[in-house]
């Protein structure tokens, strides 16, 4: 009851814009469910499946109508994380099939890449398939899977909860470094407290940062079975990771793109990037990575997004294996990523833009913050020099 109660009071909300928390003087980055209370302020139907609640909600004329609790949602944790974001219903299937799991999948709802909200899985034998986790998709009961199918309708918003903001800290930062960077954003990823910044609305080139929003794109949608054949060798899209993410290989990212078609990508890369709040994000080039653009605040919400629904991808510019790894698990890959052996690194990704200088987006655990932190810097004559400067200041905070 407190729940739909709560989206009601939509003054109190957070209107999907950074505000000011005079407690302690910082701004604060609104999580997904800010796009919940503009879906109301426009009265808008719309579903919301919240995996932080472990419901699914429908919406009426912006009011909550019913709710229905999730029986199964992707694990994060590895390949199978259930994407957030803001999605759109694109069709309907009283009984879809899937052929990764091969099972059948009852009043199923696409809204995204290769994710639905459905009824319980069964065999060709009838046998319901019993697992803790989904591949991504949405499970409920058949009956609750039925009656969100009847509401649904084509392009109606579906939107995506991963977690809300924890409280931020009350941290105070000694005074600021002379950074070089024409545009940085440090914020904690857990709370959304903006640490430091300069020009982080503006947009920026962000050179092969942008591999990261391609990770994401084919990974969620294509079966990572799958293989193209590169000269005498086939190569999954896992496979192809390794180069692009580690040794920043311009060859790796444009054979990904194969999987899906090189505009089609693009285009995908594109609708991705305003799901997740990268409001400025612009794709143009897989070829000249310089002409591929977004504010720094636009890349803080595609390390959240990494963070909380694609972690096998910082593991992978971290040097690390991951599920089908494949071909690539013992490549001695130098990794430009230039923190990757740094104990508090999570993952990130290094790049430099010809004529405008080094860009980069990380991820620390900064311990004595207690929060996970995004460093985003573009535009910097020593992205290393730049970065470790951050770091001193943040690892020397003030508590109050």
């Amino acid at each position: 009851m407190w729940y739909f109660l709560r989206t009601l009071i939509v003054g109190a909300s957070i209107i999907g814009v950074v505000f000011e928390n005079f407690a302690f003087n910082s701004l604060i980055l609104p999580d997904f469910s800010s796009q919940r209370e503009k879906l109301i302020k426009e009265k808008k139907d719309f579903i919301e499946i919240n995996l932080e609640e472990n419901k699914v909600l429908i919406f009426k004329g912006g009011l909550p109508i019913k709710e229905f609790e999730i029986l199964a949602k992707g694990n994060p944790d590895i390949w199978g994380g259930t994407p957030a974001g803001l999605y759109y219903v694109s069709k309907k299937y009283k009984v879809a099939y899937s052929n990764i799991l091969n099972v059948y999948m009852p009043w199923s709802i696409h809204f995204y890449g290769k994710y639905y909200i459905h009824g319980e899985p069964y065999y060709s034998s009838g046998r319901k398939l019993r697992s803790p986790f989904s591949g991504g998709c949405i499970r409920l009961k058949n009956s609750s899977a039925k009656i969100v199918f009847n509401f649904a309708k084509e392009n109606i918003p579906v939107l995506v909860i991963d977690k809300s903001n924890e409280k931020p800290s009350k941290v105070y930062l000694k005074k600021n470094a002379p950074i070089s960077a024409k545009s940085y954003l440090v914020a904690g990823l857990d709370s959304g407290q903006v640490f430091l910044k300069k020009d982080y609305l503006k947009n920026f080139p962000i050179g092969e940062i942008v591999s990261l929003l391609v990770a994401s794109v084919v990974v969620e949608n294509v079966d990572l079975r799958r293989k193209i054949k590169i000269g005498k060798e086939k190569y999954g899209p896992v496979d192809l990771l390794y180069p692009m993410l580690i040794d920043s290989s311009k060859p790796a990212m444009i054979n990904l793109t194969r999987f899906l078609g090189e505009r089609t990508t693009k285009e995908l890369m594109q609708k991705k990037a305003r799901a997740i709040m990268m409001e400025k994000t612009e794709i143009l080039s897989f070829k000249e990575l310089g002409k591929n653009k977004a504010s720094a605040k636009d890349l803080f919400y595609l390390a959240r997004y990494i963070l909380f629904n694609r972690s096998p991808i910082f593991s992978i510019t971290k040097g690390e294996l991951v599920d089908f790894a494949g071909k690539f698990k013992d490549a001695k890959l130098f990794n430009k990523n230039i923190f990757s052996e740094r104990e508090d690194f999570i993952g990130g990704k290094a790049g430099y833009v010809s004529g405008f200088g080094e860009v980069g987006l990380f991820v620390f655990s900064i311990k004595n913050i207690k929060e996970r932190v995004a460093i985003i810097i573009l535009g910097s004559e020593s992205l290393k020099e730049d970065t470790e400067k951050i770091l001193k200041i943040l690892y020397e905070k003030e508590d109050t």
